[in-house]
């Protein structure tokens, strides 16, 4: 179960608790924190980091999770954003920091930096993927630590695409709602 609120909102950015709570009888794997990448391909992590582009509906969609490099781009490697373990009955917050104007953020497609603004976003759902351990298969490496962190992970990349589940929140924002180049 994902909860969000929005906590502030400023000229500059939207910042968002978050809150996961593992109500399954099996470990949950939440991607909690998303990567900056230099241009010299050195990544440094930021939990308050997160994606932000359109949805399938059409509205806002904020949030962390695996996206999959589409057909026929080439990238050096896809971007694992990092897992944390959840047990049962246990839960796991977070916060996330959007810039405003709402601009695409995302790993393999590059925002236009003069993009037209758009009408007033009011609505956005926030998400989380999530990877449940009763769903992988046997004696597959789904997940391993990361170096340096053991309470961090990172998925394998095609079984996180394969297994990833998404918690949603949906939010409103006051009228008259915020900027945005989306």
């Amino acid at each position: 179960m994902l909860i969000a609120k929005i906590v502030t909102v400023t000229m500059t950015a939207i910042t968002i608790d978050y809150q996961v709570v593992n109500s399954r009888a099996s470990d949950l794997y939440v991607f909690t924190t998303l990567f900056h990448t230099a241009p010299s391909g050195a990544q440094s992590d930021d939990p308050t980091l997160a994606y932000v582009g359109k949805g399938d509906d059409g509205g806002v969609l904020v949030g962390k999770f695996l996206i999959a490099v589409q057909p026929g781009l080439k990238v050096e490697v896809a971007e694992i954003p990092y897992l944390v373990k959840l047990a049962p009955g246990q839960s796991v917050s977070g916060q996330m920091v959007v810039p405003l104007p709402l601009t695409l953020r995302h790993p393999y497609i590059q925002a236009s930096p003069d993009a037209p603004k758009a009408a007033p976003v009011q609505h956005l759902t926030v998400r989380l993927g999530v990877l449940d351990s009763a769903r992988f298969p046997d004696g597959a490496a789904v997940v391993s630590p990361t170096k340096g962190n053991a309470d961090m992970f990172q998925s394998d990349y095609g079984f996180g695409l394969q297994l990833q589940e998404f918690f949603d929140a949906p939010l409103d924002l006051q009228s008259p709602g915020v900027a945005s180049r989306l």
